[in-house]
């Protein structure tokens, strides 16, 4: 079984530049949105369509069946591949919503919540030296106390009434942080929840609430 790891924050909080260490030769990229990367690496190339993952190491699809797909085959073909990025999770619901919004009833609901369900819930048929990002926005809301809190993006109600959010499919919830102090601005995960976040790491694998948002540091964890 892989391991799945959910990375919650706003666009440019240090998301995808957290992957800049990863080793192209053992990372490969599902690129949900079709953006560049925000970083130089002529380790990364873009699959040929026409030949699929085994081309390259930056598949382009939003599509949670093709998503599927190639997870599957890395798993199965590519041995190398250690750790798998999926940026922006959030766009294969949000994509499909846009692409069926004239559409009236409620299956399209249906069929996004199986969409957001069947990704994580894969993770049991491929390998276990492998690690799975699941990269996502956070939205802020309110406690009962009046207390400001963070929390991966809502993907519909359909899973926020079966599981409480996103968050239930994973062990590993990181959040991003900007800390601003007299040396500039650091980017930083957040990986043990101290109050104000859904961030979630197992007992004794980080003794730290911060650390530098670089995925290496919790790839080094897993595998």
């Amino acid at each position: 079984m892989a391991k799945g790891v959910l990375i919650v924050g706003e666009s440019g909080t240090g998301k995808s530049t957290s992957m800049m260490k990863l080793d192209p030769k053992q990372t490969f990229i599902i690129n949900v949105q079709g953006k560049p990367l925000p970083f130089f690496n002529k380790g990364y190339v873009e699959c040929d369509p026409s030949k699929g993952p085994s081309s390259g190491n930056v598949f382009y699809t939003d599509q949670a069946n093709k998503i599927k797909q190639v997870l599957k085959y890395v798993s199965d073909k590519l041995p190398d591949i250690k750790a798998i990025i999926i940026d922006d999770y959030q766009y294969v619901a949000v994509n499909h919503y846009m692409r069926r919004i004239k559409e009236k009833g409620f299956d399209k609901f249906n069929d996004i919540g199986e969409d957001i369900w069947k990704l994580p819930a894969f993770l049991p048929e491929l390998r276990s030296d492998l690690v799975v990002y699941f990269l996502s926005h956070d939205e802020s809301y309110f406690d009962d106390n009046g207390v400001k809190m963070r929390r991966a993006k809502k993907m519909g109600k359909l899973i926020d009434q079966q599981v409480g959010g996103i968050e239930g499919y994973f062990t590993y919830v990181i959040f991003t942080d900007i800390l601003k102090d007299e040396e500039g601005i650091k980017h930083q995960f957040i990986v043990n929840n101290e109050g104000d976040t859904t961030a979630k790491t197992p007992i004794g694998m980080f003794e730290e609430i911060r650390i530098p948002n670089d995925i290496t540091l919790i790839q080094n964890k897993l595998i």
